[in-house]
């Protein structure tokens, strides 16, 4: 029988975009994400399949697996890592559908990789505890795929909860959850070709860590407003995209945004634009109106809500007698 997974990208409203040298990162998870679809086989082989990719296939033991340099190393490095942790698995076969856009700093490979670690559990009957998840998958990532992986790259992926922010400390690998309110909505916004000249100028500040911490002290107090700001001056100098920052600025001076901020990505990254739900539709629309205007050119904007991390659960009876990816879209 097939099962099923979910896990969401996330964001950082606060801390990191690239900066390695601090530990703390405010984030959340987002109702956006990966969903993993499969079942075991009864022999060594895996199959992976995903709308857009190549399938992937593999026989043998999960601890020889070796890097394909191409999406399915995400599930590979994880099954490897997993079976030279203890765990007895064996072959599978899953399919995997994102509705996350790629190259825009949401963490898509994270949720691909939590994605598959909870299926896997799952099918298999493991008892994986979250911080050995996060632990797992950044080994899988670091040994396997060689990306400099920390603790909030999975963290919300795994320990997300809706409606919260989630303060994320990388050196002592620690999570602690800061009540965000169910009136906030989250505004990705990109332009579709954007190219970053990655200078590192638009990274936060060597004081980011304190910014952090005031953040949290905002929250604390109930002071969206400030934190809004906050979150805006954590980002000071051009971005060396125009593009983007065209759009943050049009964000910020936009009626309904609390604040905005760059995020870093393989496609360019995007505009993180956090706002008051009730103003956020028309919000948005008025951003790219006023965008297209002024450039000529498409913006794209992605509304989503702070949300859960990771689930798993059965498909329902119909998808469950279909092969994974049929199963898999019939849960969309």
């Amino acid at each position: 029988m097939n099962q099923s997974s979910f896990a969401p990208g996330r964001i950082e409203l606060l801390g990191h975009s690239g900066n390695f040298d601090q530990n703390l990162v405010l984030s959340a998870a987002i109702n956006l994400g990966v969903k993993a679809c499969g079942c075991a086989r009864p022999d060594e082989r895996i199959i992976l399949s995903s709308s857009g990719h190549h399938d992937a296939t593999y026989f043998g033991e999960p601890m020889f697996l070796e890097p394909k340099h191409n999406w399915a190393d995400y599930p590979f490095g994880v099954a490897k890592v997993l079976a030279l942790s203890g765990y007895r698995i064996h072959g599978f076969d899953f399919h995997y559908e994102s509705t996350l856009p790629s190259g825009l700093g949401l963490c898509s490979s994270s949720a691909f990789e939590v994605a598959t670690i909870i299926l896997l559990s799952k099918i298999f009957d493991l008892d994986i505890p979250p911080a050995e998840i996060a632990r797992i998958c950044r080994i899988a990532e670091r040994e396997f795929i060689s990306i400099n992986s920390r603790m909030h790259d999975h963290a919300a992926s795994i320990f997300g909860k809706h409606d919260y922010l989630m303060l994320v400390d990388d050196r002592r690998e620690s999570v602690v959850h800061m009540p965000a309110g169910a009136d906030l909505a989250i505004l990705i916004l990109s332009v579709k070709g954007t190219s970053l000249r990655h200078t590192g100028s638009f990274q936060s500040t060597s004081h980011s860590d304190d910014d952090v911490l005031a953040g949290m002290g905002f929250l604390r107090q109930g002071d969206i407003e400030s934190f809004g700001r906050l979150m805006t001056n954590s980002c000071r100098e051009p971005s060396g995209s125009q593009e983007l920052d065209t759009l943050r600025s049009l964000a910020t001076a936009t009626k309904g945004i609390y604040g905005a901020r760059l995020t870093n990505g393989a496609a360019g990254g995007a505009v993180i634009a956090l706002a008051d739900v009730r103003q956020s539709k028309d919000a948005s629309k008025h951003i790219l109106s006023k965008y297209a205007s002024l450039t000529s050119q498409k913006a794209v904007s992605h509304h989503c809500m702070i949300s859960s991390g990771a689930v798993s659960g059965a498909v329902p009876a119909k998808a469950a007698r279909s092969n994974p990816r049929e199963a898999c879209l019939a849960l969309s």
